[in-house]
């Protein structure tokens, strides 16, 4: 790919402010993180009930495209480039990472010590409720926010034959010939690659301490920064060399690998833990979490004002729309030969369902740990973190080391997917023209690859808390709620002038 073809002004000045985030955070990082604390608390507090309503919405409107006429559209010609199975496997590994690996062992004990709803802590209520809201935050209405984006996306680019894939492209044609659509586009871009490189390297940088304090539970060593550096390279190096070769070679098999493996581990996690209590309490979740929905999406806890609302699902409905800008661009370009319908369903329910298996697995285990006093999970967690807590319930299994090992394959080769996909997806932002049957350049994925790697790795030097990059990631995502919309209105504009 020609170099003429990729835009540099907006990686420099995407990467300068992100550069200058970073530094700030090592300057003043106290006052820095209070001031960005204060700023989220106040978003939340003020347009918390909104962003609720937008999540409940979103989640309305993706079934209303996936089961009305609109969801026959068929994006582009041809057959699908993938099987089911493997466009199902590269969906779910994009948009869960190690993140679900992660907390699906160890979510449910912070809505069982400190539960929604007015809950008695500790109590049975609170365990039953615990599996209900670990199911409700990763399942249907974060999922369609992954989707509601590339709907837009996908319907410009493989129906309407926008020669590009990056939100300024379809911002400016759906706006027209006006003068403010150029620059208009091009903010919106901006926003896209701090979101994505900001989010992602706050997942890298959360995953590389389970990673390494697994390693040392296997080899009895004490994880130090030096080994945080050993394991980012590592990783770096798995989800570099599968952007490289691109996703028909690496993505694709790495997510189908991924997949076979997750499963055949919580399956073992199953059969060989307490069976009859996991289906029971997945069971009696999932009619908790069916009966309460429309509460749950919408409960703002305005009388005793606890938090909850705020801490969990607000955030959880704000990082989904830093995935959305992620997933938007990668799910259309595998999605090409889909129909809308096989697009929405198989983000929104694959992906829902493929969370509701972790977190009702891993997370009835783990929890039947803590009730029959096996092993005190909470205290563990709230105490030493998440990484001891989850190395010390895998302690519990039957499989002991070995277990250990394979839960740390899976999350590396998790963690290896989501950021491929997210190379992808900075990459194409990057790429001025993008044909459908046309890749990025490969050593553009490369630079995005190592920009995704570096940024953590910083942060740990400089001792700057990933949290708060995390909080800043969420606060300019916010503005794409806004694109969102107008992005929608824009595709039934579309729609009419194109007699759909």
């Amino acid at each position: 790919m020609k170099s003429k073809n990729i835009d540099l002004p907006l990686m420099i000045v995407s990467l300068f402010l992100i550069i200058v985030v970073v530094v700030l955070l090592a300057v003043f990082p106290e006052s820095g993180t209070d001031f960005i604390a204060s700023l989220f608390s106040l978003i939340t507090d003020n347009l918390g009930s909104p962003i609720l309503w937008f999540g409940f919405l979103v989640f309305l409107y993706c079934c209303f495209m996936a089961f009305s006429r609109y969801g026959k559209i068929h994006l582009g010609e041809g057959d699908p480039e993938f099987t089911m199975f493997q466009y199902l496997s590269m969906m779910i590994c994009a948009g869960l990472g190690s993140a679900c690996v992660i907390w699906s062992f160890v979510e449910w004990a912070y809505y069982y010590s400190s539960p929604a709803q007015h809950i008695e802590p500790f109590s049975v209520s609170a365990a039953e409720w615990a599996t209900a809201y670990n199911l409700f935050h990763w399942g249907f209405t974060p999922w369609a926010m992954f989707v509601v984006l590339a709907i837009p996306v996908a319907y410009g680019y493989h129906c309407r034959k926008i020669p590009a894939l990056r939100f300024s492209s379809i911002c400016e044609n759906m706006i027209g010939d006006k003068p403010y659509a150029r620059p208009l586009g091009r903010l919106v871009d901006f926003f896209f690659v701090f979101c994505v490189v900001g989010g992602l390297s706050v997942t890298l940088g959360l995953g590389i301490p389970v990673i390494a304090t697994g390693l040392g539970r296997i080899f009895h060593f004490d994880p130090t920064f030096t080994t945080n550096v050993i394991v980012t390279l590592a990783i770096a190096a798995l989800f570099t060399l599968s952007s490289y070769v691109g996703i028909e070679k690496g993505m694709k098999k790495l997510s189908s690998f991924n997949v076979y493996a997750a499963i055949i581990f919580i399956l073992a996690l199953l059969f060989t833990g307490p069976t009859k209590f996991i289906i029971k309490e997945i069971t009696n979740g999932l009619g908790i979490m069916v009966q309460n929905y429309i509460g749950m999406s919408l409960w703002t806890d305005p009388v005793e004002q606890g938090g909850f609302p705020e801490a969990w699902t607000i955030f959880f409905y704000a990082f989904g729309i830093v995935y959305a800008t992620l997933m938007a661009i990668f799910i259309t370009k595998v999605s090409k030969g889909r129909t809308l319908r096989q697009m929405i369903c198989s983000v929104m329910f694959g992906g829902g369902i493929g969370c509701f298996v972790f977190f009702g697995i891993n997370g009835s285990f783990s929890m039947n740990l803590e009730l029959k006093n096996q092993l005190n999970v909470v205290d563990t967690l709230l105490e030493e973190g998440n990484a001891n807590a989850i190395i010390a319930i895998l302690d519990e299994t039957v499989f002991g080391i070995v277990g250990i090992i394979a839960f740390l394959v899976i999350t590396v080769l998790f963690l290896a997917t989501s950021l491929d996909s997210a190379a992808f997806s900075l990459s194409a932002a990057s790429t001025k023209e993008l044909k459908e049957s046309e890749n990025t350049s490969p050593l553009l994925r490369l630079f995005w690859c190592v920009t995704l790697a570096l940024i953590p790795l910083c942060m740990n030097f400089i001792g700057a808390p990933l949290s708060t990059m995390q909080t800043i990631t969420i606060i300019t995502s916010l503005p794409f709620i806004v694109v969102i919309l107008c992005m929608t209105k824009g595709l039934f504009s579309w729609f009419k002038e194109d007699g759909r």
